[in-house]
């Protein structure tokens, strides 16, 4: 009875990560097959978003983390990014290994 159980639950999550698959798939299928235009297109959309998100984080960082002392704001933003990089390294070791 467990099993079957057990060789019920391992091919659902086969079929899962088949699909999960063949969605990465298409989409990068998707994207290498567009015209050379639309990709630099694309590629000019996301930097500008990522330039963007960045500069709004960066603004935050000097309004809300000790906008009197430049200097000290940025240990504290250094040691606060390497504390949340260590964290996420070992959050995605622990849970996703």
């Amino acid at each position: 009875m467990l099993n079957k159980l057990e060789k019920k639950v391992r091919n659902l999550e086969k079929k899962e990560l088949r699909v999960i698959k063949k969605e990465d798939q298409t989409f990068t299928q998707k994207l290498s097959s567009m015209k050379t235009h639309h990709q630099i297109i694309y590629a000019l959309i996301v930097g500008f978003a990522a330039i963007s998100y960045w500069r709004g984080v960066w603004g935050l960082s000097d309004v809300y983390i000790l906008p009197n002392n430049y200097g000290l704001s940025s240990v504290v933003s250094l040691i606060l990014g390497l504390v949340l990089l260590i964290g996420t390294h070992y959050f995605t070791k622990e849970f996703l290994n």
